[in-house]
């Protein structure tokens, strides 16, 4: 008889000195260091990407091929009592759907995590992909939502059981970044500091709102009427180079700092030192970058796309402005630096929902409950 349940972990587990970075990343790094394994026997298999932004998608078929080989040969081995699959874009979802309908095949529970709110877009603007990937998505057994959001779009769009969309929130709000948010409250009685600091953490590209948000700086740096600020932006992407000759030709480079993708440590120490967060994406799933930030005690400001009104409310603890709008988000920057009772009132107030919401340990204590529970998949 078995210890613990065995359970294969389909994630991404890059080594550390990879510098590769991203939210499955620290989704599943969080999972493992909050004790996942103390409950199940795991056994992991790496998909992260190889290069970063992705390879193009004829190059990563023969790898995800590959990886699904590999579990299928555990399964027929091990026969685990479970098979946890993280899974982002149209072609990932096709790899891991695939693996949770072998797992079914041998009568092995498949829990399905989506991560990447771009997968939606996909599905809707794609005959194809829904015409691949819902009856592969129908195979798994549970699929394990970061929001009503996506439970929603699942149970609506994909046709899947509502029974089978089970919500486990973001869990990546760790005691690290709570330890920072709880000792804002002590940094705020002290006089102002000025420049104020802005931080975007993620994606340098299109779709995560790069352009607008420079455009957005420049129209608060040409208004003039607002205090010293500065911005950081934290990470690398397909628009990066852009986005270095935006800053050149407008002038900002006094203003705009570029860190590159940063260590874990090094992430902490900005979001330290910050005052607001500013993510004004195209789409999203949830974004584990404003959870991190609004641990850390920041006020945000960010698009309702995705999860994210699941979690955020105007005015009450952060900001959301229309999605490709430079003038609202401006204006959303410029009454921030105005009002630092308004920056302390909504960091103050996305702390507490993070620590309320996003710690590690009910969500392993819910992600081991359904590989216990879920029936099996020949009930």
């Amino acid at each position: 008889m078995r210890d613990k349940p065995e359970v294969i972990f389909v994630g991404a587990f890059p080594p550390p000195e990879s510098g590769v970075h991203g939210g499955q990343v620290t989704s599943c790094r969080a999972l493992l260091e909050g004790g996942l394994g103390d409950s199940l026997s795991l056994s992991l298999v790496d998909s992260t990407l190889p290069t970063l932004p992705a390879p193009p998608t004829v190059l990563r078929i023969w790898p995800a091929v590959k990886r699904v080989l590999t579990v299928w040969g555990m399964l027929r081995r091990n026969r685990p009592d479970a098979i946890i699959l993280f899974a982002g874009t149209a072609l990932s979802i096709v790899e891991k759907s695939a693996c949770g309908a072998l797992a079914r095949a041998y009568g092995s529970r498949a829990l399905l995590f989506i991560r990447g709110g771009e997968f939606v877009v996909q599905y809707r603007r794609s005959i194809l992909i829904r015409f691949v990937c819902t009856p592969l998505l129908r195979a798994c057994q549970l699929h394990v939502c970061q929001t009503q959001a996506w439970q929603r779009f699942l149970s609506t769009e994909c046709g899947i059981p509502l029974e089978r969309c089970v919500v486990v929130e973001n869990w990546t709000a760790s005691s690290a970044l709570l330890a920072i948010g709880s000792s804002r409250g002590l940094a705020n009685s002290s006089p102002l500091a000025l420049p104020l600091r802005l931080v975007f953490v993620g994606w340098l590209d299109v779709l995560k709102g790069v352009p607008e948000l420079l455009d957005a700086i420049h129209e608060l740096l040409s208004a003039g009427t607002h205090p010293a600020f500065t911005v950081q932006l934290c990470g690398e992407g397909t628009w990066s180079e852009a986005a270095r000759a935006l800053v050149q030709s407008r002038g900002l480079q006094r203003t705009v700092e570029f860190t590159g993708w940063l260590s874990r440590s090094e992430l902490h120490d900005v979001l330290r030192s910050s005052d607001i967060f500013v993510l004004p994406s195209h789409h999203e799933g949830l974004p584990n970058a404003m959870i991190e930030a609004m641990s850390a005690g920041l006020p945000v400001i960010v698009t309702p796309v995705g999860g994210i009104p699941d979690v955020i409310t105007d005015q009450m603890n952060g900001l959301l402005v229309p999605v490709n709008d430079p003038r609202e988000l401006a204006s959303a920057i410029g009454t921030l630096l105005r009002d630092a009772a308004l920056r302390r009132r909504l960091g103050d107030a996305a702390y507490s929902t993070a620590k309320r919401r996003f710690g590690v340990e009910h969500a392993i204590t819910t992600i081991t409950r359904l590989v216990l529970d879920v029936p099996n998949a020949a009930a």
